[in-house]
């Protein structure tokens, strides 16, 4: 079932089952590829999020064990930004699956990709200076993570970063036997994969491995660009065992040297040139965030992920992929409701055209003085003769502010605001009745048939220009 069809047909057909008489699948939030985590409600109401693993892994002890040790894992590190695990089991079809958190947010890549590819300057250094922290008490227990990379880190709305998935991470071991790793048995994301982790050597692979993949996450997001270009991904990892990392100033020279020369360091080929530990790293990422934009805090981090994932922002970037493992549940909600179906845009512009149409050729009846066409000569001499309004009433009448509307004693605000009363036209001058107006632009056929002896000649005061346009009736334009 390699096929992403098949993988997503599989994960789609399993919602609405139940784990164990207990976790109730409700939705799908996210698909990777050797698991699909499900946003789950317990039957005590309660909301988590469950990862299975895929069945053709999950018959194979190796990553079977390896996808239940991730619990184990993120538990020990024991740190505020590590997804807790809360139970893990094996369900009726022998499926392994994880029982976690429920986070409400957004991953970085997903968050990368709505705001057009890649992150600004600050939002980025305050991602990268906690995920530092998560770093440094994993590295503390001897814990590698392996796979840091942006689709692995979690903002949710309160600022808070979260590391996902320990599922490759391991215990550093120094004497780690070299024939220990079978042939080929390259764990990662080839992309944020350091030199010594691409080529294999997971003897070499320490605490440093994972500061160079956080340095190719910060390249990735301040530059939108990967450190190194390739066609496909085992490309990509030749060159990333290999190659050195170009500099990032080559692809974003407008960011500040101290953030080029930070990102640079921690993609050092060798590891003995990038940062000592993650707590120097992450001094470094907060000297250069207090240089740049001062002190420290969540809030500027919150607040920008609240403007992204605005209904505004969502809106702009409906084709920017779907949220993974945590998706905030009033956009889930909001993706669900119906919507309002409008009419096509060929037909309310002809609409529009039609009552454009209708209202000249009323207007041309009701300013005609006789039935009796004039001649070219008195056509002419009537032209002349029509003064030409002056300059000043031009104005008068293009900056005349609409009058204010009477407030009665005892009104209440809502009487106050609404307008008042439309009134019977008590002279020819007054404006044609509503209905006739309704008639012209709903149907130009019909307009053309009406009588045009009930025709009014317009006002002669001409409308104040900044005036509102009456309301429109929506059931005119759209379909409920």
């Amino acid at each position: 079932m390699s096929d992403e069809e098949d993988v997503l047909k599989f994960a789609a057909e399993r919602i609405g089952s139940t784990l164990h008489g207990k976790y109730r699948l409700d939705s799908i939030v996210g698909v990777g590829g050797m698991a699909v985590v499900y946003a789950a409600t317990h039957r005590n109401q309660k909301r988590f999020a469950v990862k299975i693993l895929l069945p053709e892994f999950s018959v194979r002890g190796e990553f079977r064990q390896r996808f239940l040790r991730e619990g184990y894992v993120a538990n020990s590190v024991a740190h505020e930004g590590v997804v807790a695990v809360l139970d893990d089991d094996v369900d009726e079809t022998g499926a392994a699956f994880l029982v976690m958190e429920l986070l409400q947010g957004a991953d970085v890549a997903s968050l990368a990709a709505r705001a057009g590819g890649q992150l600004p300057l600050q939002p980025a250094l305050l991602i990268a200076h906690q995920v530092l922290g998560v770093l440094d008490a994993a590295h503390r227990k001897a814990i590698l993570h392996r796979d840091i990379k942006p689709a692995n880190l979690f903002v949710v709305h309160s600022g808070q970063v979260k590391v996902l998935d320990f599922g490759i991470a391991r215990l550093r071991d120094v004497s780690v036997n070299p024939e220990s790793t079978r042939a080929g048995a390259v764990l990662g994301s080839p992309a944020f994969m350091a030199p010594e982790q691409a080529a294999g050597e997971a003897q070499n692979v320490d605490e440093r491995s994972d500061l160079w993949a956080l340095g190719a996450c910060l390249f990735r997001l301040l530059s939108g660009k990967y450190v190194h270009d390739a066609e496909n991904g085992q490309a990509m990892l030749l060159r990333a065992g290999t190659e050195r990392a170009r500099s990032l100033g080559d692809v974003a020279k407008d960011l500040p040297e101290s953030v080029r020369a930070l990102v640079d360091r921690a993609l050092a080929f060798e590891p003995a040139a990038r940062f000592p530990s993650a707590a120097a790293m992450r001094e470094a990422v907060a000297e250069v965030h207090r240089e740049l934009f001062g002190e420290l805090s969540r809030e500027p981090l919150r607040a920008w992920l609240a403007g992204v994932l605005s209904p505004a922002a969502l809106a702009v970037t409906s084709s920017a992929p779907p949220l993974t493992l945590g998706v905030s549940e009033p956009e889930l909600e909001a993706r669900s409701q119906p919507t309002r179906r409008r009419l096509p845009r060929g037909l309310m512009i002809a609409g529009f055209s039609c009552a454009a149409l209708s209202g000249a050729l009323w207007l041309r009846a009701a300013s005609a003085p006789s039935a009796r066409p004039l001649a070219p000569a008195e056509r002419a001499a009537t032209i002349a003769a029509a003064p030409a309004p002056a300059l000043a009433e031009r104005e008068l009448a293009v900056n005349r502010q609409p009058e204010p509307l009477p407030v009665l004693p005892g009104a209440t605000s809502e009487q106050a605001l609404a307008p008042p009363p439309r009134r019977a036209a008590a002279s020819p001058s007054a404006a044609p009745p509503r209905a006739l107006l309704t008639g012209l632009t709903l149907n130009t056929a019909r307009a053309s048939k009406l009588s045009l002896a009930n025709a009014r000649p317009l006002p002669t005061s001409p409308a104040p220009a900044d005036r509102s346009p009456a309301p429109v009736n929506p059931l005119e334009l759209e379909l409920q």
